[in-house]
């Protein structure tokens, strides 16, 4: 049974996944981040976040899944990206809030007990996750938008 939750969970995860890249991240910055820093930056908060996502979902917190997810996209809206990088990063941004908030009801079915509908709503979400995943590659974000 803990196997089969698990399993169900991972869409959960990886929905948040790119969400948490920010978490960490800093204060806020009014000053543009230089190309390199600001993808540094990003990439290096995309390691730490899913040794977190993972301890969180082996927990089963989903709440804390969601919350450091909102927590995370707050903070990389604080970066401030360079020209180059602007428009790729705001449609990353948009993109990963959009999963956010498709993970906010399957976090709710999976804390409720209701495996099915975590499964249903984590399916339908894909194509979220997936677009938000290309969305960060596009941006230079290698290691947020690598599937895990």
């Amino acid at each position: 049974m803990k196997h089969t939750l698990r399993r169900s969970t991972a869409p959960l995860a990886l929905i948040c996944l790119l969400a948490l890249t920010a978490a960490g991240c800093g204060g806020s910055s009014n000053r543009t981040e230089s190309y390199s820093g600001l993808i540094t930056k990003a990439n290096a908060l995309c390691t730490t976040v899913t040794a977190q996502v993972k301890a969180a979902t082996a927990a089963q917190q989903w709440d804390k899944i969601v919350s450091d997810s909102k927590a995370a996209i707050a903070a990389l809206k604080k970066l401030t990206p360079p020209d180059k990088l602007k428009a790729s990063y705001e449609d990353y941004l948009t993109k990963q809030q959009a999963t956010i908030d498709a993970a906010v009801p399957v976090a709710a079915a999976l804390k409720a007990g209701d495996q099915a509908k975590a499964q249903q709503l984590a399916a339908a979400s894909q194509p979220l996750n997936d677009a938000s995943d290309a969305a960060a590659l596009k941006a230079g974000l290698a290691i947020c938008g690598a599937k895990s």
